[in-house]
């Protein structure tokens, strides 16, 4: 390997080709690993019995986006839109807006019917089995195209860095792990390249060379425009996936180009590096362009003011940016006095720039739904929502050692090799990485979640650091000791985790093992088969926690109330007041509301606790042991309007420590029951007391008195209303126990009425009398 000079085409050519076989071969022996473990553990039967499903195949335990993924796929070629806009997967009985991608879904159906094509397999089995290698061919792209472009630009240094990245840095693998069809790949891909365009731009900066001088920025004006346009395509191809993942990536590369115009423009022009303003001014416009041509492919005009998605204000924002960057340019290089004749392009640009900031605080939650309150505290409950440290005290170190550790030392050697003074292009190149970098790096530690996405400011890093430490070597330092010192870092940053990974798989293997991720689907599409299994009519709508609605929704086809996606406000909240009612009766009324029809409890991740404090941030935490759920799941709690499903945890379950409760829901039963408990009391003590003996009913004013009871546990007058429902039905011994336990909370009341009228009742009980009003 050398340094990024005009060395002979096959030198590096040679570099990328056994960079990229290397990766090639472990792409595919994991994938092969990972297929053969799954199809193992897809063909496991429980109780021998014949999976009857719509879906079975079993994913990776993390990959319930991409269950999600492959339904939306399956949707779309069952319906007439060319556009995913509209689910009713959750948020029963109303449905609920996408905000994702609809290429992604058609990858997903488009591979399916390939799949159905040549298999004879249906159209949603071939679709959830083609799934499986849906991440692998766009990954293969990206493996041979970035290396390619890092490789004609950076030489060897720039070929064989990306592409040991491209497999070996577990950030940016992991959005391409095999079946995980999830976008998460493509979001982190668009933004390596968005910031690998930025440096081979050199931030604006050009310098013409000697073809045999070693150079970092672009040798001239029209390669360092070619790039600006390929990084502004992969942004706004960014910003179209996922916009609320690479709008900070946009602005931050907008912010270091000001850093070096600012910082570093007065060494580069001494070192005859051209500032070119230009360079910016096309990397702004081909962004906005695109990125509102993505707008009108995808969204126009449904969404209106929802900024969670690709929106005209971030293209407006980003020309805006842009401008401001090639202004601010302008003036440091001397090509324009500060605000000369330049008053109106400063105010337009910086009234763009702060457009998509000014609505997100002007709207709030209602344009933005993250910034709502109630989601807020929903995901802080969630893993992927959690600080780095959170999840390493939890999990251990060893877990997150890359996070940790490993992609850390490249900051510590940039940092150490500023501190010698570089040429000032290579000075400048690493501060424009850093001051991407750092805030991505930062943000992962803060929210785990954007250690994906930081992946790619991270080995554009390692690729500029690189280049930059073996430029400053003397040019008799032989080749082989410069391919040695690349090679060697490589090895240690990329090498850990494609290690680790088949050493985990081949374990797994050998120990013929189910991991306790894949463990949890086996028994979701259990529960699946039972409730799919249970007599019913019309479609079932399930109500769960957030993970089991997501996978067991998959495995049946089922609708589902609370999953968790920020689209799914409504449907989240609805499952958290329902799982949070202080009584039967409120759960009652929200059952009804939404049309569910069966409800499953599993302990595994229940999120009851988080739900409540999501509802009621102030309130105690052990309250959440008096509510519906809690109750339901942990205190053999059953309404009579809830029909138990009979259902055995399974004996591979054991070392999860499962507990399981199927519930079918009697909408009769319930549509008949009062749905406060004061109406509740009031109904069973006229039904259990009337003196027309065609309105009394014993056992249905029984059935409402312990309704009232449950929901109203320390109430005397409750407690009166079962011991006349219980003497209603000739059950003496424990009318006189009901009518004692309300004289007591009476008295404890200093409720005298109650006391003395109680009193009354129960000597009319001790003579095996009912009571009549």
């Amino acid at each position: 390997m050398i340094p990024p000079r005009a060395s002979p085409r096959p030198r590096w050519v040679f570099a990328w080709a056994g960079a990229v076989l290397v990766s090639t071969l472990f792409l595919f022996f994991h994938a092969a690993l990972v297929h053969n473990y799954l199809d193992r553990v897809t063909s496991t039967r429980l109780h021998g019995e014949t999976l009857t499903v719509p879906l079975q195949q079993v994913p990776q335990g993390f990959a319930l986006d991409g269950e999600t993924w492959t339904r939306h796929a399956i949707a779309l070629t069952e319906g007439h839109s060319l556009r995913l806009r509209e689910t009713d997967l959750d948020n029963a009985p109303y449905g609920r807006e996408v905000h994702w991608n609809s290429a992604w879904a058609w990858w997903l159906a488009g591979l399916g019917h390939v799949r159905a094509a040549v298999t004879g397999e249906p159209l949603p089995a071939a679709i959830e089995r083609a799934a499986f290698w849906a991440n692998l061919p766009i990954l293969l792209l990206v493996l041979a195209g970035f290396p390619t472009w890092a490789g004609r630009r950076y030489g060897a240094v720039g070929a064989v860095v990306v592409a040991l990245a491209i497999a070996g840095h577990r950030g940016f693998y992991e959005g391409f792990y095999p079946a995980y069809p999830d976008h998460h790949g493509i979001i982190s891909a668009a933004i390596l390249g968005l910031i690998l365009g930025a440096v081979f731009m050199g931030a604006g900066w050009w310098l013409a060379a000697a073809e045999n001088q070693p150079v970092l920025l672009p040798r001239s004006r029209s390669l360092a425009l070619n790039a600006a346009t390929v990084s502004a395509v992969f942004g706004a191809l960014g910003l179209w996936i996922s916009a609320a993942s690479v709008v900070i990536p946009i602005a931050l590369v907008g912010i270091a180009g000001l850093t070096v115009a600012l910082l570093a423009g007065r060494d580069l022009r001494a070192a005859g590096a051209v500032a070119e303003p230009a360079v910016w001014r096309r990397w702004s416009r081909v962004g906005a362009a695109v990125s509102f041509a993505f707008y009108l492919l995808e969204y126009a005009p449904h969404f209106a003011m929802r900024l969670e998605v690709n929106h005209p204000l971030y293209s407006l924002a980003w020309l805006g940016g842009g401008e401001l960057v090639a202004l601010v340019l302008a003036w440091r290089a001397g090509l324009e006095t500060l605000y000369h004749r330049q008053h109106l392009r400063w105010t337009l640009a910086a009234l763009a720039v702060a457009a998509a900031p000014g609505a997100l605080l002007i709207g709030g939650s209602s344009w933005f739904i993250p910034a709502d309150p109630f989601m807020q505290r929903i995901h802080a409950q969630i893993d992927e929502f959690q600080p780095l440290w959170v999840r390493m005290h939890e999990l251990g170190w060893r877990a997150y050692r890359d996070h940790a550790v490993i992609h850390l030392l490249p900051f510590l050697a940039a940092f150490l090799l500023l501190l010698r003074k570089p040429a000032a292009p290579g000075r400048a190149l690493l501060g424009f990485v850093l001051a991407v970098a750092l805030p991505m790096t930062a943000l992962g530690w803060c929210q785990n979640r954007w250690l994906l996405t930081a992946s790619g400011a991270q080995i554009t890093l390692v690729m500029v650091l690189l280049a930059t430490w073996l430029s400053s070597w003397r040019a008799d330092r032989s080749v082989w000791l410069r391919a040695a010192a690349a090679a060697g870092a490589c090895l240690v940053l990329y090498g850990t985790a494609p290690l680790m990974l088949i050493r985990e798989r081949l374990l797994v293997e050998s120990k013929n093992d189910v991991q306790t991720g894949e463990t949890l689907q086996l028994l979701y599409r259990d529960v699946a088969q039972r409730l799919h299994d249970e007599p019913h009519t019309g479609d079932i709508v399930l109500l769960a926690s957030p993970d089991a609605s997501t996978a067991i929704g998959y495995y049946g086809r089922f609708q589902t109330i609370g999953t968790f996606y920020w689209e799914n406000r409504a449907g989240l909240r609805a499952a958290t007041e329902t799982f949070s009612a202080v009584n039967d009766a409120e759960a009652a009324r929200l059952i009804l509301q939404r049309g569910i029809t069966h409800i499953a409890m599993v302990s595994n991740y229940n999120f009851l606790p988080e739900y409540f404090h999501a509802l009621r941030p102030d309130a105690p935490v052990d309250a959440v042991r008096t509510t519906f759920g809690w109750r339901l799941l942990f205190d053999d709690h059953q309404p009579v309007w809830l029909r138990a499903i009979p259902y055995e945890v399974p004996p591979q379950f054991f070392r999860l420590k499962s507990r399981v409760r199927l519930f079918a829901v009697d909408a009769a039963v319930m549509a008949a029951t009062p749905k406060t408990p004061a109406a509740i009391a009031r109904r069973a003590w006229r039904l259990a007391t009337s003196r027309d003996d065609s309105v009394r009913d014993g056992l249905e004013s029984l059935r409402l008195a312990q309704l009232a009871v449950q929901a109203l546990p320390a109430s005397a007058a409750a407690r009166e209303v079962l011991a006349a429902a219980f003497a209603e039905n000739a059950r003496w011994a424990e009318a006189n126990g009901a009518a004692l336990h309300a004289i007591e909370l009476a008295e404890n009341t200093g409720n005298t009425a109650l006391t003395a009228r109680l009193k009354t009742q129960f000597v009319t009980y001790q003579d095996h009398r009912p009571w009549r009003e």
